[in-house]
């Protein structure tokens, strides 16, 4: 017989893997506890200006689909689709460019969350738990 799980375990599943990297970046001193960033490499050579191109996007200031703002000119579907797609990165639409390092960090805890969240779903529907 299975017994029935309250929405507490959930929430539980969401809130430890957050609680455990706001942990490590209050150790490691990073935004907003601290001045380091988790924009390193990529994530800061590269990302940052990808999604400001993508508030441009939505605001209509840029095609989608082509664009000047690459060297000569080119195709802007795949590269927005392969780099910007995730609906996740609409909820940067609010940060002003120079608040997107904290509108990344939130999006991290976010999809954190949810990883700790299906995973548990993804137990209790394989049985674990069962007593």
């Amino acid at each position: 017989m299975r017994r029935k799980h309250s929405g507490l375990e959930y929430i539980c599943a969401f809130a430890l893997p957050v609680a455990v990297m706001l942990l490590i970046y209050c150790m490691m001193g990073i935004a907003p506890f601290g001045k380091k960033s988790v924009l390193t490499i990529d994530l800061y050579n590269q990302y940052i200006h990808y999604f400001s191109y993508l508030k441009e996007i939505i605001k209509g200031n840029h095609g989608f689909f082509y664009s000047f703002s690459k060297t000569i000119g080119g195709d802007m579907a795949g590269f927005s689709a392969y780099y910007l797609m995730s609906p996740f990165n609409l909820l940067l639409m609010p940060f002003p460019r120079d608040l997107l390092p904290y509108g990344i960090e939130l999006i991290t805890l976010l999809k954190l969350g949810l990883c700790g969240l299906t995973f548990s779903l993804f137990l209790r529907s394989r049985g674990a738990g069962r007593e």
